[in-house]
C-alpha cells in the first residue's frame, strides 16, 4: 500500500510539468486563434480541455522516454533520482499509466474535438512511440531525433490545437507550424549538452554527441531566429509584435557565443528556449485577436 501510495505520489514527477507548460499554452492560445471573432465564455472549458489534451500528449512522451531510457537516466548524476531509475514508480506502473491516458487522449479528441483533431492527436502520439521506444528508437539517431521532437511540438501541435475549431488547412496556422517547426528542431539540441555523458555511453547519436559540442551550437543558434526570419518574409500573417520575444532568442545565443560547449548552462539554455517558445507562440496569436 505504501509503495503504491508513493508511486503516485511521484507520477507528477514522471509527467515532468515544465514541459507541458508549452503544449497547454499553445493549445489554448491557437483555440482562440481559431475561434476570433466567435470567441465567447462558453468556450472556455473546450479551450481549457485543448490545451489539457496537448499537455497530456507531451506528458505521455515524457514517461515513454523515461521508461526506455532508464538505463541512461541511471548513468547520469541527476537524472538518476528520476521516478523509474530510482524506484519510486515500477516500468510496468508507468507502461500501464502510458496505456490507460492514451486510450482516453485519443478518445476524448475523436469525440469531442472530430476527425481532425482525432488524426493530428494520433499522429503526435505515434511520434511518442516512435522517439523512444524499439526498434525504431529515434531519439538515438542522428537528426531523427530532433525530427521527431519538432514535428509533434512543433507544426503538428500547432495544427492540432488549430483544428479544434476551425480547418487547419490555410496559411495563418500553417505558416507557423512550419516557422515553430524548424525553431523547434534546432533550438531544441540544447536539452542534450548535459546529457552528453550518459548518450554516449549508451550509443545514443544526438547532435552534440555526432558533431562535438561546440559544432553543435554553432549549428543550433540560427534556429533560434526561425521565426523572426519567417516574421521578415510574411509580414500579413506574423505581426511585429513577435520581435518581443527577441530578448530570450539574443540572451540563448549570447550564452552560445560566450561559452559554446554550454559547460553546466545546458539545462539554464534549454529553460530558456522553452520560456521563448511560449513567448513566440502568445506574441503571434494575441496582436491577431485582439488588434
Amino acid at each position: 500500500m505504501g509503495t503504491s501510495i508513493s508511486s503516485i505520489r511521484s507520477f507528477p514527477k514522471l509527467a515532468r510539468p515544465f514541459t507541458l507548460l508549452p503544449p497547454m499554452v499553445g493549445g489554448m492560445m491557437f483555440s482562440v486563434l481559431a475561434l476570433k471573432q466567435e470567441l465567447g465564455f462558453n468556450h472556455f472549458p473546450l479551450i481549457a480541455l485543448n490545451g489539457f489534451l496537448l499537455a497530456c500528449a507531451n506528458a505521455i512522451s515524457n514517461i515513454l522516454n523515461q521508461v526506455y531510457d532508464r538505463d541512461i537516466d541511471a548513468a547520469h548524476p541527476k537524472k538518476k533520482f528520476r521516478p523509474i531509475p530510482s524506484g519510486q514508480v515500477s516500468v510496468d506502473l508507468a507502461m500501464s499509466f502510458v496505456f490507460i491516458l492514451t486510450v482516453c487522449v485519443v478518445g476524448t479528441s475523436f469525440v469531442v474535438f472530430g476527425l481532425y483533431y482525432g488524426v493530428l492527436m494520433s499522429l503526435i502520439l505515434i511520434f511518442a512511440w516512435l522517439y523512444s521506444s524499439p526498434p525504431a528508437r529515434l531519439r538515438s539517431r542522428f537528426l531523427w531525433s530532433n525530427l521527431a521532437i519538432a514535428t509533434p511540438r512543433g507544426g503538428l501541435g500547432i495544427m492540432t490545437a488549430y483544428s479544434a475549431f476551425a480547418s487547419p488547412f490555410n496559411l495563418e496556422i500553417i505558416l507557423p507550424a512550419i516557422a515553430f517547426g524548424i525553431y523547434v528542431f534546432g533550438a531544441n539540441t540544447f536539452k542534450d549538452f548535459d546529457d552528453y555523458e550518459a548518450d554516449a555511453s549508451q550509443g545514443v547519436r544526438s547532435i552534440p554527441i555526432v558533431l562535438g559540442k561546440r559544432k553543435a551550437t554553432a549549428f543550433s543558434l540560427p534556429f533560434v531566429f526561425v521565426p523572426y526570419t519567417f516574421a521578415a518574409l510574411f509580414p500579413n500573417y506574423f505581426s511585429i509584435h513577435i520581435a518581443m520575444a527577441f530578448p530570450l532568442a539574443f540572451a540563448i545565443a549570447l550564452m552560445g557565443i560566450i561559452d559554446p560547449e554550454l559547460k553546466g548552462r545546458g539545462e539554464v539554455v534549454w529553460m530558456l528556449f522553452y520560456y521563448h517558445y511560449v513567448a513566440l507562440m502568445v506574441l503571434y496569436v494575441v496582436p491577431k485577436v485582439m488588434l
